[in-house]
């Protein structure tokens, strides 16, 4: 039934010049680095760096978090691919810059941009990217080469052409008051001992296997590591009559199917964003081009070798990559 109904839902919104300029200009202060790493770079990822960035905050005795974002994105416009980090302060971004010149040597930095690349008459659709399982089941880290390789490789100019595209990885320290603490070790606590009793069957008791016994040691692990609330979102620009519009967000993220993890069966699973209202699909534009969550995020819980991988730029050779100078 769902289905069917989806078929009667909005999945793209033709812009006026209002709202264009809107998101053209959107409501961020903050500031942006735009990175350009040398080609065939060595690949190390920056969970170090997230690491020393993570910094927990909340207000009203730890009710609310305001921890700081951290934004990451791919940017694909008439300009070329680009990769980009936004912080919200000028004592952070110092640090950012410090921090990827030792990951990543050699690398440029240049001012980066806000706003999405988008003009009056064009169409927006996009989606958002989260986990299939519960999220306290860990994602697959250990890769050789960078998870974005796939998704820039997805964005070259032979490929959707007339298309524009901002996929961003938005993420904040968790940062909760005691009573959420509690709440989440529960559940989780639950869960783990679940996959580590014994079992029920028709034709008796079992012991649990290895591989329950395995994944309830991944969930523990990842419960107990500082995390982040992490959300994949990404915006979609084309001609209003591109009917391939709504399917560019699968094709632009299908390079996340590289963080499927076999063990524990989790794995990332893209969902485009269908709306009654034009309002609300607007809204998601906004809340892209603002960086906040703004109630559009489908957020799940990260731990920072879970966001490094996710966050460290590619090292292909792809002729609309601007990459950094000899």
């Amino acid at each position: 039934m769902t289905g069917l109904l989806d078929r009667f839902k909005q999945d793209r919104l033709e812009l006026d010049e209002q709202r264009a300029e809107r998101l053209q200009a959107p409501a961020w202060q903050g500031y942006v680095v735009e990175v350009r790493p040398p080609r065939g770079h060595s690949v190390s990822d920056i969970t170090s760096v997230l690491r020393t960035l993570r910094a927990p905050r909340t207000k009203w005795l730890g009710l609310k978090n305001t921890s700081a974002y951290i934004v990451f994105e791919i940017i694909r416009d008439s300009r070329g691919l680009r990769f980009q980090y936004a912080v919200p302060t000028k004592t952070v971004e110092r640090e950012l810059r410090s921090q990827l010149h030792t990951v990543i040597p050699n690398a440029s930095f240049h001012e980066g941009t806000s706003g999405l690349p988008v003009i009056p008459e064009r169409a927006v659709a996009g989606g958002l990217v989260s986990t299939g399982r519960q999220s306290w089941y860990p994602l697959y880290t250990d890769h050789t080469q960078p998870v974005m390789n796939g998704v820039a490789a997805s964005l070259h100019d032979d490929a959707m052409q007339d298309t524009s595209f901002v996929i961003q990885i938005v993420a904040r320290p968790v940062a909760t008051d005691a009573v959420r603490s509690w709440y989440r070790s529960r559940r989780t606590g639950m869960h783990i001992t679940y996959l580590n009793k014994e079992k029920e069957q028709l034709w008796g008791r079992r012991s649990p296997t290895p591989l329950e016994r395995r994944k309830a040691q991944a969930v523990e692990t990842k419960m107990r590591a500082p995390l982040w609330q992490a959300s994949i979102r990404c915006i979609t620009v084309s001609y209003p009559t591109n009917e391939a519009l709504p399917a560019r967000f699968y094709e632009s993220v299908a390079g996340f199917s590289r963080m499927e993890n076999d063990q524990t069966g989790q794995f990332l699973r893209p969902k485009p964003v269908q709306t009654w209202r034009e309002a609300s699909l607007y809204g998601f534009a906004q809340a892209v081009a603002d960086r906040q969550f703004n109630g559009w995020s489908r957020w799940w819980y990260a731990t920072s070798p879970e966001l490094g991988a996710l966050l460290t730029p590619p090292n292909i050779r792809q002729d609309n990559i601007s990459a950094a100078r000899a």
